[in-house]
């Protein structure tokens, strides 16, 4: 192709671009559809439409919103118009940190409209931020009501497992926080709006403009005042409580023994300690005693009070006794949040910037153990990185300060860590050894040198040593051409050896590895029939119920649904848990009595079936396979009863006589005739494997049963003379 033919093509594509960047975009719909790069071309806009948000600390920036969407509107150099002007909006497209907006606006007023209808949309979608700029509305429980600045309110809203803020404009600038929101589920409308990632264009979080309170919707108030409630132990928060509405605040009093951030305080009471998040926190010290109202939370497998309003108490300061306990109680998470005082041998230390980013000061962060565990603390110095640490590993030291449990990602709590406040809660109980890291270099920088002083020896004899390695390289070539030879015999020896093992080593895991699969097939079948038909007994047990309760009570029939769904899940996980061999408990928390009373009152909660469960003489420790099955069961025989015999009472009795430990279930039911009880060959899994397991343990099995005088199920377990009782 020629060169004027190129111009002329040039010349075309010119006019072309100038022609589509002169027509204008003309709806908010467009502005946001265009790509990054495009939006950078500044395309010329037109848009008419009515405020939906503006801020006087936005510099005359302001929310517009027309019949296809809502678009953000940059600084103009002039007051914003009002909320509810309808307006005819001037200016050109820009890809903006995260959606594209309107730069270099001029604007003018031309009227007043109402407000768009506000969209509902569901949590998920408003938390992508792809409605930004629009104006929605949502739901959730106000967690949090703070002031943001004169004549302005910041909400924290929980709704699905998500968290926002939003903000409202009151309608006078010294208009009072209304505090009765706090705990009430709502709707709010207002303007989408996205917080972003300079850096990476991306969305960082998002936000919800709210014009006037009257656009704040309280459709359930807080149900309980939680002032008027009775306060619980620190101890209590995160365990069940049967009285706990979904929603409601807990009510908790302690002394602070720590500050970890602005919004975060550590308090102790006589039952243990507890994390407290939320607003206004810094004007408390430890040593303050506090009454605190939140929510209850996990962070990180631990239980936290979050959105707490705290106050002080007018009570005597002074921080609670410094506790010494043991290191397998300290890993076990008994002392979360509590002051603790433990002495371990310092293994590593390091400076590195504050986390806070303030750049002032270093933080120091020890390594140390004590009885094979491993754990860090850390504290605030306020010495530069370049100064040496106040403290040499090898020195075993004494620590005061915060105790912070920390769980893996099984939820699992196995390890800690300790907050301090300064280098005055460690002091040194023995300092380091003489042979140090130092004197280590040193001692290695010596060797280094005698061992080139070596080879510079070795070199010279080796010049030496090479004429007579000459003389004797004959006598070597024959003396390896003999070894090579018993070389070979020897390795076809070895190898023909190595098959005929391998052959009969894998015979042996043959057999080995059958029997273990026939083993774990039975195993597992027994699981899955334990554990699966006892949950269901008990989801249909609530589903009858709720059926029955669905007219003259909805609202008890609502409960009984949702333990049917917390019973359902349950049952998810321990059949998963069953399947997988994964499950695993502490000896010291598991009580045998306790877990047949609680798999008792879930099987019949909600029915009209009364379990009794009693012991009697001195229960043994026994092992975790023997309290695994004996449990089982237990459940097995209950269940049978609630299922088959239309039963009115069952008794369970678990006691030791004469060293032999005796778990007993009988029911008031119809009974049965157990020569002709259905088996394994028609389906039926119960008796025999309630018969295996007591075998398994070394026990026995006893069922008996007659028509219309109830059932018995009996299985004893022979303790050796050894064992306490």
């Amino acid at each position: 192709m020629r060169l004027w033919q190129h111009g002329i093509v040039l010349a075309c594509l010119i006019g072309f671009t100038s022609l589509v960047q002169a027509v204008p975009l003309t709806s908010a719909r467009q502005v946001l559809d265009l790509s990054g790069e495009e939006a950078k071309l500044a395309y010329p806009v037109q848009v008419r439409g009515v405020v939906t948000y503006t801020d006087p600390s936005w510099a005359g920036q302001f929310f517009v919103q027309d019949d296809t969407g809502g678009v953000f509107v940059g600084y103009s150099g002039k007051a914003p118009p009002e909320i509810g002007q309808l307006v005819e909006v001037s200016g050109v497209s820009h890809p903006g940190a995260f959606a594209p907006f309107i730069e270099h606006p001029t604007w003018k007023a031309v009227g007043r409209a109402a407000l768009p209808q506000a969209r509902a949309i569901p949590m998920e979608r408003f938390a992508s931020g792809i409605d930004d700029g629009l104006r929605v509305e949502v739901g959730g429980r106000i967690r949090r009501v703070f002031a943001k600045s004169p004549g302005q309110w910041g909400l924290i809203i929980a709704s699905g497992g998500h968290r926002f803020e939003a903000a409202v404009t009151s309608k006078t600038p010294d208009a009072p926080l209304p505090e009765s929101w706090v705990g009430s589920v709502a709707k709010l409308r207002g303007v989408l709006g996205a917080d972003y990632q300079l850096h990476r264009r991306g969305l960082a979080m998002v936000r919800l403009f709210v014009a006037s309170p009257d656009d704040v919707i309280i459709e359930q108030a807080e149900e309980i005042d939680p002032y008027q409630q009775e306060r619980i132990p620190l101890s209590g928060v995160g365990q069940y409580r049967r009285d706990l509405a979904p929603g409601q605040r807990t009510r908790v009093r302690g002394v602070v023994v720590a500050r970890l951030a602005e919004e975060s305080l550590a308090i102790e009471d006589e039952t243990g300690g507890l994390l407290i998040r939320g607003g206004e926190l810094a004007s408390f010290s430890p040593g303050d005693p506090v009454e605190a109202v939140g929510f209850e939370e996990l962070e990180n497998f631990l239980p936290v009070l979050q959105d707490a309003v705290v106050k002080p108490l007018d009570q005597p300061k002074g921080l609670p006794a410094i506790q010494y306990p043991p290191m397998d109680k300290i890993v076990l998470g008994k002392y979360h949040a509590c002051l603790i005082s433990l002495t371990a041998d310092l293994v590593e230390i390091s400076g590195r910037p504050p986390a806070d980013g303030s750049g002032r000061g270093r933080e120091i962060v020890m390594t140390l153990q004590e009885q094979g565990r491993t754990f860090k603390a850390g504290f605030a110095d306020s010495g530069s990185e370049k100064d040496d640490l106040p403290f040499e590993p090898g020195s075993r030291l004494a620590l005061t300060g915060l105790c912070l449990a920390e769980a893996n990602r099984l939820g699992r709590v196995d390890s800690f860590r300790m907050h301090l406040t300064g280098a005055e809660q460690v002091s040194i109980v023995r300092p380091p050894p003489w042979f140090n890291r130092r004197r280590l270099g040193v001692a290695l920088a010596a060797t280094l040198a005698a061992m080139i002083l070596s080879g510079l020896w070795i070199i010279s004899s080796s010049r030496r040593n090479r004429r007579l390695r000459a003389e004797i390289l004959e006598r070597e070539k024959l003396t390896a051409e003999l070894e090579q030879a018993k070389k070979q015999l020897s390795q076809r020896v070895d190898e023909r050896t190595e098959q005929l093992n391998y052959q009969i080593s894998a015979r042996n895991e043959s057999e080995v590895r059958f029997k273990a699969v026939i083993g774990e097939r039975t195993r597992l079948a027994q699981e899955l029939h334990d554990g699966l038909q006892q949950g269901l007994t008990a989801v249909a047990l609530q589903l009858d119920t709720a059926s029955r309760l669905r007219e003259r009570a909805p609202g008890q029939s609502m409960h009984h649904l949702e333990m049917a769904r917390t019973l359902m899940r349950q049952t998810h996980a321990d059949l998963r848990s069953s399947v997988w061999n994964l499950r695993s408990r502490s000896q010291e928390d598991f009580s045998l009595l306790e877990a047949l009373r609680q798999s008792s009152e879930r099987l019949t909660e909600g029915s009209e079936v009364e379990v009794r469960v009693h012991s009697s003489g001195d229960l043994p420790p026994l092992s975790e396979l023997q309290e695994e099955n004996l449990l089982r069961i237990g459940q097995e025989a209950l269940t049978n009863a609630i299922k088959h015999s239309g039963c009115g009472r069952i008794d369970i009795h678990l006691g030791v006589s004469d060293l032999v430990l005796t778990l007993r279930i009988q029911d008031t039911g119809s009974g049965f005739l157990t020569d002709l009880a259905r088996g394994p060959e028609q389906g039926h899994f119960g008796l025999s494997g309630m018969a295996e397991r007591a075998q398994r343990i070394g026990g026995t099995l006893t069922v008996r049963s007659r028509p219309g005088e109830g059932t018995l199920v009996e299985a004893n377990l022979p303790l050796s003379p050894s064992d306490p009782v």
